[in-house]
């Protein structure tokens, strides 16, 4: 396994998907995923007590992953804990969900065919398609909010890397850099502009030892790569704001991850969030006013959200033993009953 994919498999373990992906010659053999965070607009409160937050049953569900019937499953829930729904209800390990930009279809990864691919389904589950078939093990997709192309990692030709393809499984593109160094967990941006990713490299330098991945940012099509934070030892995939204005992401303080927002026209980082121990994988509500995450408070991955505005923390899942984890709002436009 590359140092990359080594640091990214630390970073996640904790939260108890281990995805066994094969490769004799040292490629994706523990790709690890479950939590992460929630953070938003003004910055100097920190979260309080789980609390009710009496959220809208009217608002858009949130997809994520869960092991509350024995495998790995995507399940969408609305807001207020209701309306829990296994949509894929199969023996394979179904992982890392992502919604398109209209909200009417979810890209998630599956081990169903015996190498991790990319598939697509409807919202309800219906017209499941495969989009990928490689052994190289495609993983951490995201769709762009126009809804043509997916963003995604893999490790197709030996190195860990960022593709792109249209939705419809055409024009598969690497996106991503040459030689030397190792990519992965594209974000698109709210214009489909930019993607954030995490990479283990110094675009100024061909040195081997690229360190632990730190965060960038790249045009759609792969040029002008700019470092957008490197102040932490690790970090976990970024998310960011309706607006575009702000990211959010998870990074190690000492022996935390906690939740961390930046402000991308100066730069400004502000520590966020510090929930519990572990506090992950952040995604905004379409009305940026909520951050839905992976945390470890109760010492099982569970899904949070806080709000923006008072910072109270609400628990959104409790399955004792179980992972619940990887949460997605729907875009404005999918919605749920």
């Amino acid at each position: 396994m590359k140092s990359g994919y080594q640091y990214f498999v630390v970073m996640l373990i904790f939260v108890g998907l281990v995805v066994s992906c094969g490769g004799e010659d040292g490629g994706v053999t523990e790709i690890v995923e479950t939590a992460q965070v929630a953070v938003e607009e003004e910055l100097d409160f920190g979260a309080t007590a789980v609390t009710d937050l009496n959220l809208d049953v009217s608002v858009p569900l949130i997809v994520f992953n869960s092991t509350r019937d024995g495998n790995f499953e995507i399940y969408t829930m609305l807001p207020n804990r209701s309306e829990v729904n296994n949509l894929t209800n199969h023996p394979a390990e179904d992982v890392m969900p992502s919604w398109s930009g209209d909200g009417k279809h979810i890209v998630f990864v599956s081990d169903r065919a015996g190498d991790y691919n990319l598939y697509v389904m409807a919202a309800d589950g219906s017209g499941l398609r495969q989009l990928t078939d490689d052994v190289g093990a495609d993983i951490m997709p995201h769709w762009s909010p126009q809804g043509d192309r997916i963003a995604f990692t893999s490790e197709r030709n030996g190195k860990t890397e960022i593709y792109t393809i249209m939705s419809d499984g055409s024009d598969l593109r690497q996106i991503s850099g040459e030689g030397l160094h190792e990519e992965m967990a594209p974000r698109w941006s709210p214009d489909g502009a930019a993607i954030l990713f995490l990479a283990d490299r110094d675009v100024l330098s061909e040195s081997e030892d690229g360190g632990n991945p730190v965060l960038y940012m790249m045009k759609a099509d792969g040029s002008d790569i700019e470092l957008i934070d490197s102040e932490s030892n690790y970090y976990t995939p970024a998310a960011w704001s309706p607006d575009g204005r702000k990211i959010v992401y998870g990074a190690q303080e000492g022996d935390f991850f906690d939740l961390f927002i930046l402000d991308m026209e100066t730069k400004e980082r502000v520590h966020f969030l510090s929930y519990s121990s572990r506090d992950i994988w952040p995604s905004w509500s379409p009305d940026g006013t909520r951050l839905a995450f992976t945390s470890l408070y109760t010492s099982n991955p569970e899904i949070y959200v806080v709000d923006l505005v008072s910072g109270d923390v609400e628990q959104l899942t409790d399955n004792v033993d179980q992972v619940n984890s990887l949460p997605e709002w729907q875009p404005v436009g999918g919605g749920g009953e």
